[in-house]
């Protein structure tokens, strides 16, 4: 059950010159095959012949230990034997023949045994005692047949002794006593149901084994954690050491739904249980088991998880070579092909079962193993001699059993296929007398009624398959090329085929032949035909006819692995330029060798392969000369250092296709013509295909492109560009530019008719930086011209664009702060003509918003970006106001009210720009009340109010902020609203009748501006607009100049300045509250 991995295909290379009918025969007959003699794992004659081992097995966690007596039957007399155990860490510790021990002794895993007296001809009993102890500390990386750990044992291969001198009957019985560890499992369908769930209490087992094939004799066991999906007859397991991997359950599934798939389309149930052991020791492959399979590390990590791999083990265990049928094991051949050719074959079936996609995918996974390792000469799949050749026995093997499903059609194959498992079933066969190829041919024959004899002949007995021709048919007439191809089936047996055809521009396209012979008019130039496969069943990828006359790379690598050719002495740059080609198309690498017969396209990357190989090729005439500063292309020279990469054909060898690469620039995308040539600057690129081997198309007489500039970078002047090309071919320009239509910046593109063209173009030269590109296209050629434009002048600013939002009549006027050229559309209409000045004027304008988009070149050509501006005419702006009143803050409240014109949209902010939240309650006249949250202490607030056409007025309104303080007579503590606590240096007090406090508590309370003039001894207060004059000991004061008389004057005491709290509170706009029963003062400002 080893399985193959590599998926590649390989294709090989024909070169056949056209403008002729070519046919090329596959050559597909029988072909001559010399049978060669194969070893044979299995010996099938010897010295003596294995009846069967009984004995005790004591397994630990560290060792083995065996004591097994071999039931020989001696064909002649001998005096000393060889025997292997797959092991060198196993031992002989004693020997005895019939009872009487013989001189043993151990080298390496082979035990040597020596008889006093010959060993006569009769049946003997040769007893084994042996044993040894394992080192392995961890079950990673270990390649062994025989092992033990810690965690899990397995006895694959030879764990019992063996000798290539000795045969085995056709049924070997083993009868063992096998002593594990406790909490160990023992795997196998010979393992009592009862301890398949919950190993044996004391680890002790008696089992019998009776096999027709010795090597499937396989112990296997562990500290496992068992998972566990009961079936309809069945129950599947999966067993993994315990912390293993955590997708054991996803095994499980997956192993449930295949073993459920097969016995659905086989009728064939599993009739016993069956385990997966997930996890083993060995590192490698697969094990087969009786009664399971085991999954090995490796796989358990990658390939485990993929339904074709659980089903070829499932198909294993279930129906070929399991408890379905066992085929007759002395037709190795046979028994190979209906184990695991059909295996392999219900992978894919399965696979199918999920999804046609799955089904493809597996299907050319085993078409391209099968191709990586098939050989120009192999046995044919009934031969003896491919038995071990597991490409043929696998891969071919199955191809061909999908073949016959697909020739009889599913439901037949099906019934036919239930009718075999049930004649063959293995427990009606005596031992060795399972079915052959040819029972299975009989059995598909009388359900289907069909005449396999030609299938079998050619698919099963024959190295070679069918033989086919085809051809390439081409005309030119009147310029105008066409292809048909002609396909032909040689072989008296008609299977269907397809054919492959690529086309010019790298695209493909598949026919098929279902009769003797097949002509198809190609819709396109075709550059290659490939033989691919008999209608999906063998790809068959030998034959190909090979057009040079159109050849493209495209078309040339994608159904021929290439041989890339470098020299790492020239340059790192080549190097990585070898390994692009490898990865963007497969194929091999080479360094040396380089002019060595291939038939597969060379590419030959730098100096030093192409100057080893081209020395010694006659090449056809080239279209494109290189040269070290220029190329000549058409007859025409061409300055600049260019990229280049050629197909050609070698004259004398036409089977050989070079590609020439000389290894600069990156690996080019377009890879459509045989020749392809790119300015390192990227000013132009220029390509073609050969219209016949070694004739260029120049003789067609076409005249390279005159392009307006040469040079790569061109410097500009203007924007605007007017040139005139003369072309004898259609070509396209594209730029970058800009649109007045739509006034947009846009790809532009147009086309250019041949003859002479007047173009006209404006550029988008925002950034000073634009490019322009010529191309033509055609099958046979490609020319593409790319010019790099700059203007002199590197950017062009927005000028300052001042532009009123409103008119009130029919005219609206925008200026700009310089003199400058400019373009604008006005409500999305064409651009205007291009206009210098420093104002826009625009007159009779209907009453509405209008939306102006305006652009600007500047001196040396560099464009600006589009402006925009929007603006109404024919309205006036609305009004709003502000009522009469003082507006406080007070407690982060403001409430204020006004009005505005109707329906116009209310917002208000500080003077700084930030937005205030408003509660908003709006009249239908306009009227309107805010009240506005604001925990920062505000002085003035902008109300705008915008209407529907987008026009605004504002109103500033100035905000004071609401302030109360609280005094008591005799006490030098004071509060104020917002819960502050102040210390006044005199208590307020009481002096002619008239409450005195602190000069500068109350200024400051109030946060008014305080001055004292000493030499007045003049206190003066200035609160917004109001200006308070006191002076001490004088009962003269002053409000804004105006004077006025004080009940008591200021005086000092205790060297502060004590002031009339009334009259100067009252003077800054407080208002001042008495309460006589607790001498409390409250001063509240502003006074409401």
């Amino acid at each position: 059950m080893r399985r193959n991995l590599i998926s590649i295909a390989l294709v090989l290379h024909l070169l056949v010159p056209q403008f002729i009918v070519t046919a090329v025969q596959s050559n597909l007959d029988e072909g001559l095959w010399i049978e060669k003699t194969q070893q044979n794992p299995r010996p099938i004659e010897g010295v003596a012949t294995i009846k069967g081992f009984a004995g005790k097995i004591i397994i630990t966690e560290s060792s083995y230990e065996f004591d097994l007596v071999c039931d020989l039957l001696c064909e002649i007399p001998v005096d000393k034997m060889q025997w292997y155990v797959a092991t060198s860490e196993l031992e002989i510790k004693k020997a005895t023949l019939d009872d009487r021990e013989i001189k043993s002794r151990s080298d390496k895993g082979n035990f040597f045994l020596e008889f006093p007296q010959k060993m006569q001809t009769g049946a003997h009993k040769l007893r084994f005692v042996y044993g040894g102890t394992m080192n392995y500390a961890s079950p990673e990386g270990i390649r062994t047949q025989i092992f033990t750990n810690g965690y899990h044992f397995h006895c694959y291969n030879a764990w019992y002794p063996m000798s290539d001198n000795i045969s085995t009957d056709k049924q070997v019985t083993f009868n063992l006593e096998i002593k594990i560890p406790s909490h160990w499992f023992l795997l196998g369908s010979f393992v009592p149901r009862e301890y398949r769930d919950k190993p044996k209490s004391d680890g002790k087992y008696k089992i019998e084994i009776k096999t027709e094939n010795i090597y499937s004799a396989k112990l296997v066991g562990g500290d496992y954690i068992v998972f566990k999906e009961e079936g309809e007859k069945y129950a599947v397991r999966v067993y993994g050491f315990k912390g293993g991997n955590t997708s054991f359950k996803t095994i499980l599934e997956s192993a449930k739904s295949s073993a459920d798939f097969f016995g659905q389309y086989y009728n064939k149930p599993c009739e016993n249980d069956f385990f997966v052991a997930a996890q083993t020791g060995r590192r490698g492959n697969g094990q087969g088991l009786d009664g399971g399979w085991v999954i090995d590390s490796p796989y358990l990590k990658d390939e485990s998880f993929t339904p074709d791999f659980l089903a070829h083990e499932c198909a294993h265990l279930s129906w070929f070579g399991g408890n379905g049928i066992i085929p007759n094991p002395t037709v190795h051949p046979d028994q190979r092909v209906l184990v695991e050719s059909f295996a392999e074959f219900s992978a894919i079936l399965y696979c199918n079962s999920l999804s046609p996609e799955q089904g493809q995918a597996k299907l050319k996974s085993v078409r391209d193993i099968y191709f990586k390792n098939k050989k120009d000469y192999e046995p044919p799949l009934s031969s003896a001699a491919c038995e071990w050749m597991d490409y043929i026995v696998y891969q071919k093997g199955a191809l061909v059993i999908w073949a016959l499903r697909g020739k009889l059609g599913n439901d037949v194959f099906r019934k036919a296929m239930q009718e075999f498992m049930k004649k063959y079933d293995s427990s009606k066969q005596a031992p060795g007398e399972g079915p052959i190829l040819k029972d299975l041919k009989t059995t598909l024959e009388e359900i289907s009624g069909a005449n396999l004899t030609d299938f079998w002949s050619v698919f099963f007995n024959s190295p070679k398959l069918v033989s086919t021709s085809f051809g390439l048919l081409r005309k030119n007439k009147d310029g105008k090329v066409t292809d048909t191809l002609s396909l032909k089936n040689n072989d008296s047996t008609e299977y269907p085929t397809n054919f492959m055809v690529y086309y010019v521009d790298g695209e493909s396209q598949s026919f098929v032949l279902s009769g003797k012979t097949k002509q198809y008019q190609l819709p396109k130039i075709a550059t290659g035909i490939v033989f691919t496969d008999y209608n999906g069943i063998i790809p068959m990828n030998d034959d190909r006819v090979h057009s040079m006359s159109t050849a493209n790379i495209i078309s040339l690598l994608k159904w021929q692995k290439p041989l890339v050719c470098y020299d790492p002495g020239d340059g790192q740059e080549i190097v990585q330029r070898a390994e692009a080609w490898v990865q963007k198309y497969g194929g091999d690498s080479i360094t040396s060798n380089f002019s060595g017969s291939t038939e597969r396209p060379a590419i030959l990357i730098g100096p030093t392969p192409q100057m080893k190989v081209l020395g010694s090729a006659k090449l056809g005439n080239r279209m494109v000369k290189i040269q070290n500063d220029s190329i000549v292309w058409r007859g025409k020279q061409i300055m600049g250092e260019f990229d280049g990469i050629q197909v050609f054909y070698d004259e004398a060898e036409p089977a050989k296709t070079y590609i020439l690469d000389n290894g600069l620039g990156n690996l080019p995308e377009n890879l459509a013509h045989a020749g392809i040539f790119t300015r390192r600057d990227k000013g132009c690129m220029l390509s073609f295909n050969l219209e016949k081997p070694g004739i260029p198309m120049a003789t067609l007489g076409e005249n390279i492109l005159d392009p307006p500039w040469m040079q790569r970078i061109v410097e500009l002047d203007s924007f605007k560009q007017t040139f005139t090309i003369n072309s004898k071919r259609e070509y396209k320009t594209a730029w970058k530019g800009f649109d007045r239509d739509s006034f947009t910046f846009k790809e532009m593109t147009q086309t250019i008719k041949p003859g002479q063209n007047n173009i006209s173009i404006e550029l988008d030269t925002r950034g000073g930086k634009c490019a322009f590109e010529i191309e033509h296209s055609s099958a046979f050629c490609y020319e593409k011209w790319c010019f790099g434009l700059q203007t002199a002048s590197s950017e062009c600013p927005l000028p300052e664009l001042q532009a009123p939002k409103s008119s009130q009549n029919s005219d609206w006027k925008a200026s700009f702060n310089q003199n400058i050229n400019y373009s604008y559309s006005l409500d999305g209409a064409k651009g205007s003509d291009w206009i210098q000045g420093r104002e826009l004027i625009l007159s009779g304008l209907q009453k509405s918003k209008h939306e102006l988009k305006i652009i600007f070149a500047c001196k040396g050509g560099a464009l600006s970006e589009i402006q925009a501006a929007n603006f109404a005419t024919g309205v006036i702006p609305p009004k709003v106001t502000i009522n009469p009143g003082v507006v406080v803050q007070k407690k982060g409240e403001i409430v204020l009210s006004g009005k505005a014109d109707p329906g116009a949209k209310l917002s208000f902010k500080t003077p700084q720009g930030k937005e205030l939240v408003a509660d908003l309650s709006q009249k239908e006249d306009g009227a309107f009340t805010a009240i506005i949250k604001e925990t920062e202490t505000l002085t003035e607030i902008i109300v705008t109010a915008t209407d529907e056409n987008g026009l605004s007025a504002t109103a500033r309104v100035m905000v004071t902020k609401y302030v109360m303080v609280t005094m008591q007579i005799g006490s030098k503590t004071a509060t104020s609203d917002d819960g502050a606590t102040y210390t006044l240096d005199v208590p307020p007090m009481i002096l002619v009748s008239s409450t005195f406090v602190p000069m500068r508590f109350i200024g400051e309370r109030l946060s008014a501006e305080i001055t004292w003039v000493a030499s007045e001894k003049k206190v003066i207060y200035k609160l917004g607009k109001t200006i308070v004059e006191i002076w001490i000991g004088k009962k003269e004061a002053k409000i804004n100049g105006a004077e006025y008389k004080l009940a008591s004057p200021p005086v000092i005491v205790s060297g502060k300045t004590l002031v009339p709290l009334r009259f100067v509170a009252e003077a800054l706009g407080a208002k001042v509250t008495w309460q006589g029963e607790t001498k409390t003062i409250i001063i509240e400002y502003p006074n409401l």
